[in-house]
Protein backbone atom coordinates (compact mmCIF):
# COMPACT_ATOMS: atom_id res chain seq x y z
CA UNK A 1 0.00 0.00 0.00
CA UNK A 2 1.30 3.39 -1.06
CA UNK A 3 0.99 6.60 1.11
CA UNK A 4 -2.37 7.73 -1.54
CA UNK A 5 -4.12 4.05 -0.29
CA UNK A 6 -3.57 4.25 2.69
CA UNK A 7 -5.31 7.56 3.95
CA UNK A 8 -7.95 6.38 0.78
CA UNK A 9 -8.55 3.42 3.26
CA UNK A 10 -8.52 4.90 6.66
CA UNK A 11 -11.14 7.63 5.48
CA UNK A 12 -13.34 4.63 4.19
CA UNK A 13 -13.03 3.09 7.70
CA UNK A 14 -13.68 6.09 9.55
CA UNK A 15 -16.60 6.99 7.28
CA UNK A 16 -17.97 3.11 7.57
CA UNK A 17 -17.50 3.36 11.39
CA UNK A 18 -19.31 6.89 12.04
CA UNK A 19 -22.25 5.39 9.91
CA UNK A 20 -22.40 2.10 11.49
CA UNK A 21 -21.61 2.44 15.46
CA UNK A 22 -24.97 3.03 16.52
CA UNK A 23 -25.98 -0.26 15.69
CA UNK A 24 -26.46 -3.24 18.03
CA UNK A 25 -23.45 -5.25 19.54
CA UNK A 26 -22.69 -8.37 17.80
CA UNK A 27 -24.00 -11.56 19.52
CA UNK A 28 -21.77 -12.65 22.15
CA UNK A 29 -19.94 -16.04 20.97
CA UNK A 30 -19.02 -17.26 24.61
CA UNK A 31 -17.65 -16.42 27.50
CA UNK A 32 -14.71 -18.59 26.96
CA UNK A 33 -11.72 -17.74 24.83
CA UNK A 34 -11.88 -21.40 23.22
CA UNK A 35 -15.41 -20.20 22.25
CA UNK A 36 -14.47 -17.17 21.25
CA UNK A 37 -11.54 -18.79 18.47
CA UNK A 38 -14.29 -21.34 17.12
CA UNK A 39 -16.38 -18.59 16.49
CA UNK A 40 -13.85 -15.91 14.71
CA UNK A 41 -12.76 -19.21 12.97
CA UNK A 42 -16.53 -19.60 11.63
CA UNK A 43 -16.72 -14.84 11.04
CA UNK A 44 -13.96 -14.87 9.34
CA UNK A 45 -14.39 -14.05 5.41
CA UNK A 46 -18.22 -15.30 6.22
CA UNK A 47 -20.93 -13.08 7.99
CA UNK A 48 -22.20 -13.12 11.43
CA UNK A 49 -25.31 -14.80 9.94
CA UNK A 50 -23.28 -17.85 8.70
CA UNK A 51 -21.19 -18.05 11.62
CA UNK A 52 -24.34 -18.25 14.09
CA UNK A 53 -25.71 -21.16 11.56
CA UNK A 54 -22.30 -22.44 11.93
CA UNK A 55 -21.45 -23.05 15.32
CA UNK A 56 -25.51 -24.04 16.09
CA UNK A 57 -24.85 -26.80 13.52
CA UNK A 58 -21.30 -27.84 15.17
CA UNK A 59 -22.64 -27.83 18.49
CA UNK A 60 -25.74 -29.56 17.10
CA UNK A 61 -23.04 -32.44 15.87
CA UNK A 62 -20.27 -32.93 18.64
CA UNK A 63 -20.07 -33.56 21.64
CA UNK A 64 -17.41 -30.41 23.08
CA UNK A 65 -14.50 -28.76 21.39
CA UNK A 66 -12.17 -31.29 21.81
CA UNK A 67 -14.16 -33.47 19.76
CA UNK A 68 -14.04 -31.35 17.27
CA UNK A 69 -10.34 -31.65 17.29
CA UNK A 70 -10.13 -34.90 16.46
CA UNK A 71 -13.06 -34.81 13.82
CA UNK A 72 -11.90 -35.61 10.52
CA UNK A 73 -11.77 -32.59 7.92
CA UNK A 74 -14.26 -34.31 5.55
CA UNK A 75 -16.78 -34.46 8.71
CA UNK A 76 -16.40 -30.57 10.08
CA UNK A 77 -17.59 -29.31 6.01
CA UNK A 78 -20.23 -31.84 5.55
CA UNK A 79 -21.54 -30.50 8.83
CA UNK A 80 -21.61 -26.87 7.98
CA UNK A 81 -22.38 -27.52 3.91
CA UNK A 82 -20.17 -27.40 1.27
CA UNK A 83 -22.25 -23.81 0.73
CA UNK A 84 -20.22 -22.53 3.64
CA UNK A 85 -17.49 -19.78 2.65
CA UNK A 86 -14.56 -21.29 1.77
CA UNK A 87 -15.45 -24.35 4.22
CA UNK A 88 -12.89 -26.24 3.24
CA UNK A 89 -9.95 -24.53 3.81
CA UNK A 90 -11.29 -22.62 7.39
CA UNK A 91 -12.29 -26.65 8.50
CA UNK A 92 -8.54 -27.12 7.98
CA UNK A 93 -7.44 -24.09 9.64
CA UNK A 94 -9.75 -24.27 12.54
CA UNK A 95 -8.28 -28.23 13.03
CA UNK A 96 -5.28 -27.35 12.70
CA UNK A 97 -5.33 -24.22 15.30
CA UNK A 98 -7.51 -26.98 17.80
CA UNK A 99 -5.29 -29.23 17.52
CA UNK A 100 -2.07 -26.93 18.15
CA UNK A 101 -3.49 -25.34 21.26
CA UNK A 102 -3.67 -28.92 22.12
CA UNK A 103 -0.11 -29.86 22.18
CA UNK A 104 1.11 -26.11 23.85
CA UNK A 105 -1.95 -26.48 26.61
CA UNK A 106 -2.08 -30.30 27.05
CA UNK A 107 -6.06 -29.67 26.56
CA UNK A 108 -7.84 -27.25 24.52
CA UNK A 109 -8.19 -24.81 26.91
CA UNK A 110 -6.81 -20.94 26.10
CA UNK A 111 -7.47 -19.44 29.55
CA UNK A 112 -3.46 -19.23 30.16
CA UNK A 113 -3.76 -16.29 28.02
CA UNK A 114 -5.55 -13.98 30.51
CA UNK A 115 -2.27 -14.17 33.01
CA UNK A 116 -0.27 -13.16 29.88
CA UNK A 117 1.09 -9.34 29.03
CA UNK A 118 -1.66 -8.71 25.97
CA UNK A 119 1.10 -8.18 23.61
CA UNK A 120 2.47 -11.99 24.60
CA UNK A 121 -1.12 -13.08 24.59
CA UNK A 122 -1.97 -10.97 20.90
CA UNK A 123 1.69 -12.70 19.56
CA UNK A 124 0.87 -16.59 21.19
CA UNK A 125 -2.27 -16.19 19.38
CA UNK A 126 -0.47 -14.93 15.67
CA UNK A 127 1.71 -18.30 15.98
CA UNK A 128 -1.10 -20.64 16.24
CA UNK A 129 -0.78 -22.99 13.22
CA UNK A 130 -4.28 -21.93 10.43
CA UNK A 131 -4.61 -19.19 12.51
CA UNK A 132 -5.11 -16.01 10.01
CA UNK A 133 -5.02 -12.57 11.06
CA UNK A 134 -8.66 -11.60 11.49
CA UNK A 135 -8.93 -14.82 14.24
CA UNK A 136 -5.65 -14.19 15.94
CA UNK A 137 -7.06 -10.34 16.73
CA UNK A 138 -10.50 -11.08 17.08
CA UNK A 139 -9.90 -13.10 20.19
CA UNK A 140 -7.27 -10.89 21.60
CA UNK A 141 -9.75 -7.95 21.23
CA UNK A 142 -12.87 -9.37 22.16
CA UNK A 143 -11.34 -11.94 24.86
CA UNK A 144 -8.18 -10.24 26.25
CA UNK A 145 -8.81 -6.51 25.71
CA UNK A 146 -5.96 -6.04 24.00
CA UNK A 147 -5.28 -3.48 21.16
CA UNK A 148 -5.96 -5.23 17.86
CA UNK A 149 -8.01 -4.40 14.83
CA UNK A 150 -9.43 -7.92 13.00
CA UNK A 151 -9.53 -7.40 8.97
CA UNK A 152 -10.15 -10.47 6.96
CA UNK A 153 -10.01 -11.06 3.05
CA UNK A 154 -13.80 -9.68 2.79
CA UNK A 155 -13.27 -6.46 4.28
CA UNK A 156 -10.45 -6.06 2.66
CA UNK A 157 -11.67 -6.73 -0.46
CA UNK A 158 -14.59 -4.23 0.44
CA UNK A 159 -12.81 -1.38 1.31
CA UNK A 160 -10.26 -1.98 -1.59
CA UNK A 161 -13.70 -1.73 -3.80
CA UNK A 162 -14.99 1.69 -1.87
CA UNK A 163 -11.85 3.37 -2.68
CA UNK A 164 -11.46 1.81 -6.17
CA UNK A 165 -7.79 0.85 -5.34
CA UNK A 166 -6.07 -1.23 -8.43
CA UNK A 167 -4.92 -3.91 -5.82
CA UNK A 168 -6.74 -5.87 -2.91
CA UNK A 169 -4.28 -4.81 0.18
CA UNK A 170 -3.24 -7.74 2.22
CA UNK A 171 -5.72 -8.27 4.89
CA UNK A 172 -2.55 -8.71 7.58
CA UNK A 173 -0.80 -5.19 6.25
CA UNK A 174 -4.09 -3.63 6.68
CA UNK A 175 -4.69 -4.67 10.44
CA UNK A 176 -1.03 -3.84 11.28
CA UNK A 177 -1.82 -0.18 9.88
CA UNK A 178 -5.31 -0.07 11.34
CA UNK A 179 -3.91 -0.85 15.00
CA UNK A 180 -1.76 2.18 14.29
CA UNK A 181 -4.66 4.64 13.38
CA UNK A 182 -6.98 3.52 15.81
CA UNK A 183 -6.94 3.85 19.44
CA UNK A 184 -7.25 1.14 21.81
CA UNK A 185 -10.27 2.35 23.38
CA UNK A 186 -11.90 2.62 19.89
CA UNK A 187 -11.25 -0.40 18.47
CA UNK A 188 -14.22 -2.49 19.74
CA UNK A 189 -16.25 -0.11 18.45
CA UNK A 190 -14.18 0.04 14.66
CA UNK A 191 -14.57 -4.11 14.67
CA UNK A 192 -18.04 -4.44 15.31
CA UNK A 193 -18.72 -1.07 12.64
CA UNK A 194 -16.60 -2.90 10.28
CA UNK A 195 -18.28 -5.76 10.96
CA UNK A 196 -21.70 -5.03 10.64
CA UNK A 197 -20.64 -3.14 6.95
CA UNK A 198 -19.32 -6.27 5.91
CA UNK A 199 -22.39 -8.56 7.02
CA UNK A 200 -24.55 -5.64 5.16
CA UNK A 201 -22.43 -5.96 1.92
CA UNK A 202 -22.65 -8.02 -1.09
CA UNK A 203 -20.09 -10.70 -0.90
CA UNK A 204 -17.06 -9.53 -2.77
CA UNK A 205 -15.10 -11.98 -5.09
CA UNK A 206 -12.38 -13.66 -3.04
CA UNK A 207 -9.42 -15.73 -4.36
CA UNK A 208 -10.48 -19.05 -3.69
CA UNK A 209 -6.53 -20.78 -2.38
CA UNK A 210 -5.40 -24.27 -2.45
CA UNK A 211 -6.23 -25.24 0.98
CA UNK A 212 -3.21 -27.44 1.36
CA UNK A 213 -0.89 -24.73 0.65
CA UNK A 214 -2.87 -21.90 3.01
CA UNK A 215 -1.18 -23.44 6.57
Amino acid sequence: MNQSDKDSLLKAVEAVVKMRRKLEAPPDDGASLRHRLVFSFLLWNATTTHALRGLAKLEKTFVDINDLRIAMIDEIVDTLGKRYPLVQERAMRMRAALNDVFRREHSVDLERLRDLPKREARAWLDSLDGAPQYVAARVALLGLGAHSVPVDDRLAALLCKRCRLSRTPDPEALGAFLEKRIRAADAPVAHSALQAWSDASRTPRITVRDPARAL
